[in-house]
């Protein structure tokens, strides 16, 4: 595993020609927080509301008898909502972490895992729709969890 995350640090690297690329992931995670919800609006094929947007979901949340597609839209609203909520604690984390001067390969490794934690919940909570596979949606929003708390630790140890 630290072998391939050095392949894919590498390749980030020659891409943004930056050595320290965590706080660019900042930027990814926001876009990650946008991608559910242009999903959610290309499902309703063209009946979105956008001046109402807020009203439109929650008039799918009333509708009795939804199909799988309105479960679909529901959910990827939600994933789009959880993915704010936790974006400026992230952010936050990230910064913290630069700032007290943490290792950049530390910086990068918990940035590319917040990610990867962001994409696979993201994923299992528009398509999993089967409660045995719920644990996977769970294990990855504690994941991205975990890297905001051990950006946290390791910065209030770095700057002691």
């Amino acid at each position: 595993m630290a072998r391939a995350n050095s392949r894919i640090e590498l390749l980030l690297v020659n891409l943004t020609g930056l050595q320290n690329f965590s706080l660019l992931t900042v930027l990814v995670a926001f876009f990650l927080c946008l991608a559910p919800h242009v999903y959610a609006v290309s499902l309703t094929r063209g009946n979105f509301k956008a001046d109402a947007p807020r009203s439109y979901v929650a008039s799918m949340q009333k509708k009795q008898n939804k199909t799988e597609t309105d479960l679909r839209f529901l959910r990827a609203e939600a994933a789009h909502l959880n993915g704010f909520e936790t974006l400026a604690l992230y952010a936050v984390a990230i910064s913290i972490g630069n700032v007290a001067g943490l290792p950049t390969s530390q910086l990068n490794s918990l940035s590319l895992f917040y990610i990867l934690s962001r994409i696979i919940f993201i994923l299992s909570y528009i398509f999993l729709s089967t409660p045995t596979l719920w644990w996977i949606r769970s294990l990855s929003y504690f994941g991205g969890i975990a890297v905001i708390f051990r950006l946290f630790w390791s910065a209030a140890a770095a700057l002691q």
